[in-house]
């Protein structure tokens, strides 16, 4: 088997769940995009790579926007948001666990959200890699550089032993560039027909998939 690692993606990939954030808040209470634009092109960008915190940066924000909640409802409600994970994806780390291949989430998150799907997937993934631990997003080299560490008691200094699995073409080049091996997910069927699936699985995890 070639893959020791695969690395998947959170929202898109693991996740069933395309709509952001600020589009939920709009139609759900009213808050409008342009009220929310600045804090998430701006400061929000900050706490992804853990440089700023998500809550004390929502306290400055939430009156201006019109919640009434508090901060921590606030982040509850959209915690709850990001919760559809697909069951096949699931099935597949479980599947490939089984078959000794050692997953991992990589994704682009603050690091509330980010222990939160810790918490939510803890015994499906070893371990979620979240960028604001790392230090940077997935479309920078760096974050690879970092993840790769995170890995390499299982992949050694074999790179292409790695695969990485995201729906953001830019964050696949850059993995690529990297130099591990990364698909462009578009759906779980058109993983099936990739040659790199056959790689992520055992002969014995592959015939199940057939059959």
């Amino acid at each position: 088997m070639k893959y020791k690692v695969v690395l998947f993606d959170a929202d898109g990939v693991t996740i069933n769940h395309s709509t952001m954030f600020s589009d939920e808040l709009e139609t759900d209470y009213g808050i409008t995009k342009a009220t929310t634009h600045d804090f998430f092109f701006g400061i929000f960008q900050q706490c992804m790579v853990g440089k700023a915190d998500l809550k004390e940066e929502l306290a400055k924000v939430v009156g201006l926007w019109g919640w009434k909640g508090t901060v921590d409802e606030l982040v509850a409600y959209w915690f709850s948001k990001g919760d559809q994970f697909d069951q096949k994806i699931l099935d597949l780390v479980s599947r490939l666990r089984t078959d000794g291949v050692h997953c991992f989430m990589a994704t682009n998150q603050e690091k509330y959200r980010g222990e939160h799907l810790r918490e939510a997937l803890k015994g499906v993934f070893e371990d979620v890699l979240v960028s604001a631990d790392l230090g940077h997003k997935k479309n920078e080299r760096e974050y690879f550089d970092a993840a790769f560490e995170r890995v390499r008691q299982f992949a050694g200094d074999d790179k292409g032993s790695v695969l990485f699995i995201d729906d953001d073409e830019r964050n696949v080049l850059v993995a690529r560039e990297f130099g591990i091996d990364a698909i462009i997910y578009r759906s779980f069927a058109d993983m099936e027909e990739r040659a790199e699936f056959s790689e992520m699985l055992s002969q014995k995890g592959h015939r199940e998939t057939r059959t």
